[in-house]
């Protein structure tokens, strides 16, 4: 979004998990997903526009940070967090997320997936002006909207298109934006259509979305931690931030149509997670069938945990998910974890790693490894 906001002419601030920038640039690393990052942003001086991602957490804890808001997403809502500040069960986060359309302006959108069932039920009550995205031309809610007049996007074969009261148009094939992977990542084609709808709302025209879509790729430095590629001598690399179920579904969705001679998971989760949650996780990366496990432990983020009890659960349930002992190691950071992972790496390896912790540290590994062989 904030690559749509700068290609219309604005200059972008944003507040996110991975830090805050200002024209594209990062400033501040770090989690700026709460109402500071938000402040800071907005105080910027010589922005014209914010992207604020808002975190469940500071929404629980101390309420929106903005107010008349012209445009607001809601991309999915997944299980995740239970137990903490009153959240108990999907249906409470799902109205927790929801709390966003509190703050819209009296003529601002409110942007809500339609392939989420949880989002679809809850908006069904809500009187603020729904604009839908889908991935499917054909899905039920998508199909009302337009025949109501109502503002949506989705994909029709490989086009994808923005519909209006008075008005039906092709914005672009979906494997025009590099951040799809030629439409193999659905989970980025869903955030295309959903920055499309954004970008509408604020009345960027369409020329100039494809213009910013087609020159946003996945590199670490244009989405750190989300789907970044490196290739070296037939070794693949895909380091991303998933750390739940749902976000690890969509990335093992997408390697998974990658071929490769051996497949390599790293993985580590914090504390705070329930050994349920752990197991999901688990279940969910399993489901890449990988050769090799390296699971990770997260000292700043034990939580409440004794020391290697993270990795060694994340290990048992690896194992009754059919995995090998003796393919799985542990190892006492995420950092040596990419490190032995770089170093087991063979031409024809897919590797993912999945990185919690020292973002920055593991890609100059990565960087270097790349560079060095």
């Amino acid at each position: 979004m904030e690559t749509l906001l700068a290609e219309a002419g604005f200059s972008p601030g944003a507040s996110s998990t991975d830090g805050l920038r200002v024209n594209l640039e990062t400033v501040e690393v770090g989690d700026y997903s709460g109402p500071e990052g938000a402040r800071a942003t907005l105080r910027t001086k010589g922005i014209s526009s914010a992207v604020l991602e808002v975190a469940r957490g500071g929404i629980l804890r101390r309420g929106m940070p903005v107010e008349n808001v012209q445009a607001a997403i809601i991309t999915n809502v997944a299980e995740d967090h239970f137990g903490e500040w009153g959240v108990a069960s999907l249906p409470d986060m799902i109205a927790t997320k929801f709390v966003v359309r509190k703050v819209l302006a009296k003529n601002g959108l409110l942007v809500v997936n339609a392939d989420d069932a949880g989002c679809v039920k809850f908006a069904e009550s809500l009187s603020e002006t729904l604009c839908w995205f889908s991935l499917e031309s054909n899905n039920p809610v998508i199909k009302q909207h337009c025949d109501a007049g109502g503002r949506s996007c989705y994909v029709e074969g490989d086009q994808i298109i923005f519909s209006s009261a008075s008005n039906k148009e092709i914005i672009a094939e979906v494997k025009d934006f590099p951040i799809t992977v030629s439409g193999m990542a659905r989970y980025n084609i869903q955030n295309c259509l959903g920055a499309i709808l954004l970008a509408k709302a604020l009345d960027i025209n369409t020329v100039e979305i494809k213009k910013g879509l087609s020159s946003f790729g996945g590199s670490f430095n244009e989405n750190p931690g989300r789907g970044n590629f490196f290739e070296k001598d037939g070794i693949t690399i895909v380091f991303d931030f998933a750390h739940n179920p749902h976000g690890l579904n969509a990335i093992v969705d997408l390697v998974s149509q990658f071929e490769a001679k051996r497949k390599l998971v790293l993985i580590g989760q914090a504390g705070d997670r329930s050994d349920n949650d752990i197991f999901s996780l688990v279940k969910a990366a399993a489901n890449l069938n990988p050769d090799k496990v390296v699971a990770c432990e997260i000292l700043k983020f034990l939580r409440g945990r004794e020391t290697e009890e993270v990795p060694e659960l994340i290990k048992s349930y690896f194992i009754e998910q059919g995995i090998e002992e003796n393919s799985i190691i542990i190892k006492e950071d995420i950092l040596s974890g990419v490190n032995s992972a770089l170093e087991w790496a063979e031409s024809g390896d897919l590797l993912l790693l999945l990185a919690l912790d020292q973002k920055e540290e593991c890609i100059e590994a990565i960087q270097t490894f790349c560079a060095d062989r």
